[in-house]
């Protein structure tokens, strides 16, 4: 009676159970033989990446001792006596591919497809492949056994490890044919396909550097960030410079960075002109997944704002009470937006400030008459500007002097018989004048019987005069402060002129005059 001989298919999972994050990907890792093999030496190089990451390995499985590999010098093109069977072979075992373009039939009468792998044990000995894993979380594990001779197949038998299983890095899963010793040899061979499938998940780089909204001083920044060191990703990471606010442009950098640990560094040479940038890091794995930081928009400003100082000029005699200070402002991004006027005694603009006026900028421009009616006098005056970048402009100082300012109120104010009030007033100013002239009375009246007590309105008017020019305004008295004014005798007023050029602040001029009665 014969004997039927047993091919024994083993599969051994020696690894550590971990999770595999990320594992809802569109992308997927695959190890496959006999897909994989490859007849270029060192032998089977499944992974044909430029990641060099090489799971695979073959051992020659001899109990008791237990498996050992296969060592490269094994290393065959011309496998059994065939030619067209490339891969290891130590003492009678087999791990082969065929690399022909037609079937092979072996020294022994195995029939090996084209782009098959064959496995044969011989004697008590057995055969393994190894897949040694380079990450960590659950894999896919398929395999299939095909006697390599039609006449043993009441003979074998097979339990392939279908279906999942967790791994850690350096975690193996083996699949290992074993011989019958009273079998023929052509019966100890099968034909082998051993997959494993993983789940990829995109990297995710980050930009660190420059922060959000960021002003630089420097042309050339340092990008910074975080980079995927876990299998699959690559070891470079690109980094995107888009000119604006977004990404959706075409790139005005493209750099590469190669990772150092777990992150990188790139410098645009040569650097950026002064502007606003977005910088976009992309980190890619071998699944064909892209992977993309959240952008970061950052300013460079590498000049300090363009300011000038343009009134007073340096040696200017300015009237009192027409003290404008105007001149250029930086107005690009990361300037301020507001100019620092600093006013001394004296000419030299040291010590301590009389005060210090903070002016906002109109666009490229800045102008402020000075707050206070200065005291005739020599003065110096500089203003500064800062940036978000660290910069500071400042002006060269301008001495000045504050002259007495001519009077704007003539002869002094007149009320007639008629009743109305008139006023000389002079438009002394450097341009064409515009503003109120309003008369009230110093003391304190009774404009009707039994009424309040306080200062009578004589005239209220609104003025245009051309410069150089004087003009009498004139304005009906009411009569019941007629009637007081005449009944009281002499009487003061104050006559406040507050007159301006167009588009300047108006500057008040007020004299207590004695009200002349016709």
């Amino acid at each position: 009676m014969r004997r039927f001989r047993s091919i024994v298919l083993l599969v051994s999972v020696a690894a550590a159970s971990l999770a595999l994050a990320g594992t809802a990907s569109a992308a997927t890792y695959s190890w496959n033989l006999a897909t994989d093999f490859t007849a270029t030496a060192p032998g089977a190089n499944p992974d044909h990446d430029h990641y060099g990451e090489k799971p695979w390995s073959y051992l020659d499985t001899v109990p008791p001792s237990g498996p050992t590999a296969f060592p490269p010098s094994s290393f065959s093109a011309a496998v059994d006596g065939s030619p067209g069977l490339a891969g290891w072979s130590q003492g009678g075992d087999l791990v082969a591919g065929n690399t022909t373009g037609a079937p092979l039939v072996t020294a022994d009468g195995d029939t090996i497809p084209v782009a098959q792998l064959a496995l044969r044990a011989t004697l008590t000995d057995s055969v393994t492949v190894r897949w040694t894993s380079p990450l960590s979380g659950t894999v896919d594990v398929s395999a299939t056994v095909t006697p390599a001779s039609s006449g043993c197949m009441s003979g074998y038998s097979s339990t392939p490890p279908n279906g999942s299983t967790a791994v850690a890095p350096g975690g193996t899963i083996d699949l290992t044919l074993s011989a019958d010793p009273l079998a023929s040899a052509a019966c100890n061979t099968a034909i082998v396909s051993f997959t494993i499938t993983a789940p990829a998940t995109a990297p995710a780089p980050t930009v660190d550097s420059p922060a959000q909204h960021a002003v630089l001083s420097s042309g050339e920044p340092v990008f910074s960030g975080s980079a995927d060191a876990t299998f699959g990703a690559a070891p470079q990471v690109t980094v995107r410079v888009y000119s604006g606010s977004s990404v959706s442009a075409k790139p005005v950098e493209t750099l590469s960075a190669n990772r150092a640990g777990a992150g990188y560094t790139a410098r645009p040479t040569p650097g950026l002109a002064d502007g606003q940038y977005t910088v976009q890091a992309e980190q890619d794995d071998l699944a064909g997944d892209r992977g993309f930081s959240a952008p970061r928009t950052f300013e460079l400003k590498q000049l300090a704002p363009f300011l000038t100082l343009d009134q007073p000029a340096s040696g200017a005699e300015v009237a009192q009470g027409d003290a404008l200070f105007a001149g250029r402002a930086g107005d690009v991004p990361g300037d301020s937006s507001s100019v620092a006027l600093k006013l001394y005694r004296g000419r030299s603009a040291t010590g301590s400030p009389i005060k210090v006026v903070y002016v906002t900028e109109n666009g490229p421009r800045w102008s402020a008459f000075w707050p206070t009616r200065l005291p005739t006098g020599t003065y110096t005056v500089l203003a500064t500007q800062g940036d978000l970048a660290g910069h500071s402009s400042a002006t060269k100082p301008h001495t000045f002097q504050i002259v007495p300012g001519q009077d704007m109120v003539g002869s002094g104010a007149s009320l007639n018989r008629a009743g109305v009030a008139s006023v000389p007033i002079a438009c002394v100013l450097q341009g064409p004048c515009s503003g109120t002239v309003l008369i009230v009375t110093t003391g304190t009246f009774r404009a009707v019987p039994g009424g309040p007590l306080g200062h009578l309105q004589l005239l209220f008017a609104f003025v245009q005069i051309p410069v150089g020019r004087t003009v009498t305004v004139r304005r009906s008295v009411p009569p019941e402060v007629l009637s007081v004014l005449r009944g009281a005798g002499p009487a003061k007023v104050r006559i406040t002129a507050s007159l301006a050029v167009l588009g300047r602040r108006a500057t008040p001029f007020s004299v207590t005059r004695s009200l002349r009665l016709g």
